[in-house]
């Protein structure tokens, strides 16, 4: 019988639900503040081994985290396992003779493996994915060869891997890449109804699923069940019984319960009124004396509570649904002997299909779909070994080393503006955006990357800069214009002569009700000569505000609307004057071409995609200015992969090339990873940027000792050594560009 959930505990909410709601207690929690986003258990092999809590940190001193549990006490204290910034977690039974613990880094996407009796990590099982992923479940074939099946969903991408073991050691191995219609933040396996298939979703209220079969053939995703709301889906779990199957589904503020065939059976909230839910797991076992019927880990992002937290399931399942499974147990079992190498036989068939970079009869020897020409030598299944001067899958981003680094400063930074000086171009400026509630503001730098100010603002998104704006009669200002999410404003300060910051009458300005600003930009029309700022939000609604000033008064006047790309989250974005085209980044998808005018309307040029040059997310986008309106460059930052892409300015806007910023030779300045925005100039600065300078954002501020900072940086890259080595691409660099001309 299907029953519903008991509301055993008073919930804080007044809100009435069609289901029964449970509260849930926070019974432990983390003793220290955690960038969470996943969590999981690990189920020792025999009643008195010792269950664990894997999750992540996601902050950039983090890595992974490990909590043994102690009964009597309500704090959980973890190991952690430096990796840098990770995101997800998972674990794997009886691969090898051993148990595992893997995780991701976003610094370098390298998933490792630690070894649960010793913690230990073995480096052979080491693999690099290169790109920026959401979501780890894994399958077990048992029944079939054994292998243990690793699913990683990324940007509309998901990549399979097997674990395996090769004389003793754990080896990781890509079976195949494949396209998958959303951008997961969850998995889950599930073995409802019999039948073993891998559940995913994100936020477009679906629920999507494909069988787990050994298979080198694309996936068939569907559509496994469709909710009427678009409330995103955080986080999946299955609760298991001998009979059946329950599926945990996590939005933010709540976890909906739902049978086989998908039928609501009740909801849990936790006992706590602001927080956001991003990961849950399932504890289904009586060893945890505290935890007789087993608990729930929930990884939460809440300033008060810290972390991770874990309740009991005990009177959370009611009587009448006769759930209740504190027995339940992984499955193990090895790898069945096989003639295929890194491939696997179909049951009654001699045929070896071989996994990704793996041919011949017995899938033994390796290849690689592409190494760049010259540029690389293959040398493992898919594995591009580069010369000095590339990096990259395929060895096709040429390697460039940053000049300089700014000073650490702020949690969180996104997006760099370069003010050019009218007295001095040596002289110029950096400004630079921290978006966290710590230390949010803005900050100002030379060009060796010295902070000369830091001033408090409502944690600016982006940021950019307009010259010559006329303040009142006969009196001009240049600014500095970003979005503000603190209180949703755009937000404008005075930029005085020596390039520091102040603030200014009319330099806040509202927006809509319920409109939530993310990224911005600018423009001077070179038709009416009007100035306009354009903000965009998450949901891609961009505003254009034109700018004017009355007695010394900025105003901020919305004069159009409309949505940028086809309505995947946007951010970043850059306007070419001279050719009044806004060119406005689509993170999942492409970079779009709009017209700049407000009478433009919602005509737009698609310049790449993801099907194209482009790897997601789609985030930065700036203009290096050509000597004419003709010429020059647009760069575009794809986060996943730390790589920019090069386009023309002019239409059709030819891709020219990639480039990565690789740690410098005695490791002074490290590389970037995971940039959000960035900013460029062509002017010729000085001596250290002849050509110019592009000014990058570093996620992960890697030190000279191999820590890395809690504070972010920006890197300083001269365009001479990104487009010094081709006659024709610097010919087109404007060094004598002025932006007040």
């Amino acid at each position: 019988m299907v029953g519903k959930l008991s509301a055993v505990l008073s919930c804080l909410s007044a809100a009435v639900y069609v289901k029964a709601q449970a509260c849930l207690p926070a019974d432990w929690v983390t003793n220290a503040t955690i960038q969470t986003d996943t969590v999981g258990w690990y189920y020792p092999n025999t009643t008195t081994g010792t269950p664990l809590l894997v999750g992540n940190d996601g902050s950039a001193l983090g890595g992974l985290l490990v909590y043994t549990l102690t009964p009597d006490t309500d704090i959980l204290n973890a190991t952690l396992h430096t990796t840098g910034r990770s995101k997800l977690v998972d674990t794997v039974y009886d691969v090898a003779g051993r148990d595992w613990i893997v995780s991701i880094s976003q610094v370098d996407s390298t998933l490792r493996a630690f070894d649960v009796a010793t913690q230990v990590e073995q480096p052979e099982a080491q693999i690099k994915l290169w790109g920026d992923f959401n979501a780890l479940c894994g399958w077990k074939a048992v029944g079939g060869s054994g292998a243990q099946y690793l699913y990683v969903f990324g940007k509309k991408q998901l990549k399979i891997l097997e674990m395996r073991d090769v004389n003793g050691t754990l080896i990781t191995s890509e079976v195949q890449t494949a396209k998958v219609p959303i951008e997961a933040e969850t998995c889950v396996l599930s073995n409802a109804n019999s039948t073993s298939q891998i559940l995913f979703g994100g936020e477009d209220g679906n629920i999507y699923g494909f069988p787990a079969l050994e298979s080198t053939t694309a996936p068939n995703v569907t559509v496994v069940k469709s909710f009427n709301n678009t409330e995103k889906m955080t986080s999946f779990a299955t609760y298991v019984t001998p009979d059946t199957e329950y599926l945990f589904v996590a939005g933010e503020e709540m976890i909906e319960v739902y049978s086989e065939n998908f039928t609501s059976v009740g909801s849990l909230q936790l006992e706590y009124e602001d927080y956001k839910l991003s990961g849950i797991s399932l504890f289904q076992s009586n060893i945890i004396s505290d935890f007789p019927e087993g608990a729930i880990a929930l990884a939460l992002e809440l300033d008060s509570v810290p972390g991770f937290v874990v309740s009991s399931l005990k009177d959370i399942l009611a009587e009448d649904l006769k759930i209740t499974n504190s027995s339940f147990t992984p499955p193990r079992s090895e790898v069945k002997a096989s003639t295929c190498g890194f491939g696997y036989a179909v049951e009654g068939d001699d045929k070896c299909s071989c996994f990704a970079g793996y041919t011949g009869a017995n899938c033994t020897t390796f290849t690689c779909a592409d190494c760049s020409g010259g540029n690389g030598q293959c040398t493992g299944p898919n594995v591009c070994t580069c010369t000095p001067s590339f990096t990259g899958p395929t060895c096709a981003f040429s390697v460039v080393h940053a000049k300089y680094e700014t000073q650490e400063n702020g949690e969180d930074g996104d997006d760099p503006a370069i003010w050019i000086s009218a007295d001095d171009v040596s002289q110029s400026r950096i400004i630079t955006t921290t978006k966290s509630e710590v230390d949010a503001g803005l900050s100002v730098f030379d060009l060796t990357g010295v902070r000369l100010q830091s001033f408090a603002a409502g944690e600016p998104n982006n940021v950019d800069v307009i010259y010559g704006f006329p303040i009142e009669e006969g009196k001009q200002v240049d600014l500095a214009v970003a979005a503000c999410r603190k209180d949703n404003t755009l937000c404008l300060f005075d930029i005085s002569s020596n390039g520091t910051l102040s603030a200014i009458n009319g330099g806040s300005h509202p927006t809509p009700a319920n409109y939530e600003v993310y990224g911005s930009c600018v423009y001077r029309s070179p038709h009416t000569d009007k100035f306009y700022a354009f903000v965009n939000s998450k949901t891609a609604e961009y505003l254009q505000y034109e700018l004017t000033a009355t007695n010394g008064a900025i105003e901020a006047t919305l004069v159009r609307n409309f949505t940028g790309g086809n309505g995947g989250q946007v951010e970043g974005c850059v306007v070419d004057d001279e050719n009044a085209a806004l060119f406005v980044g689509e993170e999942p998808y492409g970079l779009w071409r709009f017209g700049a005018e407000p009478d433009a309307g919602d005509e737009k040029v698609l310049v790449d995609s993801v099907d194209g040059k482009l790897f997601a997310d789609i985030e930065g986008v700036t203009l290096i200015n050509g000597p004419d309106a003709s010429s020059g460059f647009i760069l575009v930052s794809c986060q996943g992969l730390s790589v920019y892409a090069v386009y023309k300015r002019a239409a059709p806007h030819d891709f020219v090339k990639y480039f990565s910023v690789l740690a410098t030779a005695d490791g002074a300045i490290d590389g970037t990873t995971n940039t959000d925005g960035l900013a460029a100039v062509s002017t010729r600065l000085n001596d250290d940027f002849p050509m110019g300078l592009v000014v990058l954002h570093d996620d992960v501020n890697e030190l000279q000792n191999g820590t890395a900072s809690a504070e972010a940086a920006f890197k300083l890259v001269s365009l001479e050594d990104v487009f010094g080595q081709d006659k024709a691409l610097s010919a087109e660099i404007g060094v004598e560009w002025n932006p007040r001309t």
